[in-house]
């Protein structure tokens, strides 16, 4: 497995990351607002828009960098007559994952959700007089 301190090495790294571009964007947010009328405005619209993809960008790196630190220690085989994935990570217990399981509680999640954002609404569903 990979070790915690390679972790928590690249976890502080991401947070120094973070911290500043979190600093950057409001020197450069600040310097956008002391524009004036229209042109202040579009500034303001392209920082925020820049800086967003430059977080995206940090957050992917991220992502890329913790998943590259668990390929060597972690081994996938795939059943496909049963269609599972069994997960073997190195001094543990296999874990089997039944794709169409996973699916059928995304979708039901998905459902309770859209049900309780359609509640909060005012709703389509009808009346219970």
């Amino acid at each position: 497995m990979a070790s915690s301190s390679s972790i928590e090495e690249l976890e502080s790294s991401y947070k120094k990351a973070l911290k500043s571009l979190e600093g950057e964007k409001r020197a450069a947010i600040k310097k956008a607002k002391g524009m004036k009328g229209k042109k202040g405005k579009e500034a303001l619209v392209l920082v925020e828009r820049e800086f967003t993809e430059k977080l995206k960008a940090l957050e992917t790196a991220q992502e890329e960098n913790l998943a590259a630190l668990y390929v060597g220690s972690i081994k996938v085989s795939v059943d496909l007559e049963n269609n599972t994935e069994i997960d073997m990570a190195a001094n543990s217990e296999p874990v089997v994952f039944d794709k169409e399981k996973m699916a059928r509680e995304r979708k039901l999640a998905k459902a309770k959700k859209e049900k309780r954002t359609a509640k909060r609404k005012g709703g389509t569903d009808p009346p219970t007089d």
